[in-house]
C-alpha cells in the first residue's frame, strides 16, 4: 500500500529499504492467513455428538483427562477417535484443567570465591563428623578433588 502510493509520486523505492525504514520484517508484509483458520482459531463446527458425549464424561469423572477421555470414548464408540479432536473440544468449551507444575526448580547461584593471589583464600567441606564417645575427633581426611565421597573416616587415616 505505501510503496503504491509512492510510485504513483514518482519515488521507486524497494520493499526491503520499506520493510527496513519502517522497522518491520517482510514475512509479516508479505503473511497470508490460510483458508482453514480465522483469527488463529478453527472455523470448523465442533461434532455435537461427541461433545456431549465428552461432556457426560467429565461431569461423572472429573480426573481424567484428555488421554484418558479418548481410551474411554474409543471404547464405547467402537471406532476410532482423534485425540487432538477431542482436546479441541474439550479447549473452546472451557473445560480443561489446570496441569501441575512439572521438572524442578533452577539451582541457585551462588557467589564465586574470587582471590588475587594463590593460597589466599581456604575454605573446608565437612559433610559429616564424628568425633565418638568422649567427643575428640577419631580420623580426618584431606582431598585435593574436593570429593571425599561417602566414604567412612577411619582411626588410621
Amino acid at each position: 500500500m505505501v510503496q503504491s502510493e509512492m510510485k504513483a509520486e514518482g519515488k521507486n523505492i524497494s520493499m526491503k529499504k520499506l520493510c527496513r525504514w519502517l522497522g518491520v520484517a517482510k514475512s509479516s508484509v508479505y503473511y497470508r492467513p490460510s483458508g482453514g483458520k480465522i483469527g488463529g482459531k478453527s472455523s470448523r463446527p465442533l461434532n455435537q455428538a461427541l461433545t456431549e458425549m465428552i461432556r457426560r464424561l467429565i461431569e461423572t469423572n472429573l480426573t481424567y483427562g484428555v488421554r484418558r477421555i479418548t481410551a474411554t470414548i474409543r471404547k464405547e464408540l467402537q471406532k476410532a477417535v482423534n485425540r487432538r479432536t477431542v482436546h479441541r473440544i474439550i479447549k473452546a468449551n472451557g473445560w480443561q484443567v489446570r496441569q501441575k507444575l512439572r521438572g524442578s526448580k533452577p539451582r541457585t547461584k551462588g557467589m564465586r570465591s574470587q582471590t588475587d593471589s594463590p593460597n589466599e583464600r581456604w575454605a573446608i567441606d565437612a559433610a559429616s563428623t564424628f568425633c565418638g564417645e568422649d567427643r575428640h575427633i577419631v580420623g580426618w581426611r584431606l582431598s585435593s578433588s574436593g570429593s571425599t565421597g561417602r566414604r567412612r573416616l577411619s582411626q588410621n587415616s
